[in-house]
């Protein structure tokens, strides 16, 4: 979503300048007339005239997609031919109104992964929207693992034959790009976070050597952090740490795992409004002292971590403090209707539903 700059004097409206932002984007991006018309349309400044799911749908169903980038054309013909998908039926038997919409949902985002990856690109495997001040290609967040995490899964779901030499271009791809000397903490920016999607992709092509770089990896040095959370701290790489003990029974990742359990055991700091992490000053300044309920960055994704932890640690101190967070959860939570929501911190008015700070997370 564009942040505008407040306009002096005032007289256009918000979507009658985000419509003349968009034109600036769309030349130079290639972007569909009618991926512009339907962003347009979900965003009108009056919440009854938006766009619902349905009109989105057939706006994009009419886009002219057909021009792929020279850099692109060698996986152009990959996306060519849809897979059959568990339960629906591909578009080869002549039945494809059956498949549900969720299907083609999904089959449509792999098609596009597969036709935008760019091997030969030395910077980047997958174009992104934002770098946000992130220069590892090879994160989950906005690098290459997170969407050969993806694809591997579609791939052990449907059988789709493409994606073997996906899997294994953008596996090796990672693998060369990756820094084994010392890792950053976090399961979404770190080491950790692309040794979970490269071990998964390895073990699910049988490569050997995709598994082994994924282990050295993830065992390489980690650098001292003081982040709590699960994007850029102990709870994400120790998430990672439990995943890969559990595929792989190596007492290394259990070591670790637990090691990081008890440090966010340590650090819990308990306050009127209950259990939670305050975000250290040496973390985010701005940020500074914030006790967020969110998975990314709070309480909930911490303790989704210690109740994985407890598991491997058997110990009871992690257990406790996973159901002591969940218990404050369910205190924090604002009903609406027939809806639970949360907000970022307890006591604010929730704003959104996603996985950082709402109700998805």
């Amino acid at each position: 979503v564009p942040h505008l700059l407040a306009e002096e004097p005032s007289a256009r409206a918000t979507e009658e300048r985000l419509a003349a932002w968009l034109d600036a984007c769309a030349g130079p991006l290639g972007l569909p007339d009618a991926l512009t018309e339907m962003i347009l349309g979900l965003m009108r400044d009056d919440a009854a005239e938006r766009w619902d799911p349905v009109r989105a749908r057939e706006a994009l169903r009419g886009a002219d997609t057909t021009r792929p980038r020279a850099d692109q054309a060698t996986w152009t013909a990959r996306s060519e031919a849809r897979v059959e998908l568990p339960g629906g039926s591909g578009p080869e038997d002549g039945h494809d109104d059956r498949r549900t919409e969720q299907d083609d949902t999904v089959a449509g985002i792999v098609d596009h992964l597969i036709t935008s990856m760019t091997p030969a690109d030395d910077s980047r495997l997958w174009p992104v929207s934002t770098l946000a001040g992130e220069a590892d290609p090879c994160t989950v967040q906005q690098g290459a693992a997170g969407v050969l995490a993806v694809l591997t899964r579609y791939w052990e779901l449907t059988g789709d034959d493409r994606l073997p030499e996906v899997l294994s271009t953008a596996g090796h791809w990672i693998a060369a790009h990756s820094d084994l000397r010392s890792t950053r903490p976090g399961l979404h920016f770190g080491g950790l976070g692309t040794a979970w999607a490269l071990y998964d992709a390895g073990q699910s092509l049988d490569d050997r050597g995709l598994r082994d770089h994924a282990l050295a990896l993830a065992l390489a040095p980690q650098q001292a952090t003081p982040h709590y959370d699960i994007t850029h701290g102990s709870a994400g790489s120790g998430l990672a740490a439990v995943h890969l003990w559990q595929r792989t029974g190596d007492a290394r990742f259990a070591e670790l795992a637990v090691a990081a359990a008890d440090r966010l055991t340590a650090s819990a700091e308990r306050d009127r409004s209950g259990v939670s992490w305050p975000i250290p000053a040496e973390a985010v300044s701005a940020e500074y002292g914030k006790r967020y309920l969110g998975f990314a960055h709070g309480a909930a994704g911490i303790a989704c971590f210690l109740l994985a932890a407890a598991t491997v640690s058997q110990r009871q101190e992690h257990l406790d403090l996973a159901v002591e967070v969940g218990e404050q959860l369910l205190t924090d939570a604002v009903h609406i209707g027939e809806t639970a929501q949360w907000p970022a911190q307890a006591g604010d008015l929730p704003t959104a539903p996603y996985w950082c700070h709402g109700a998805a997370g």
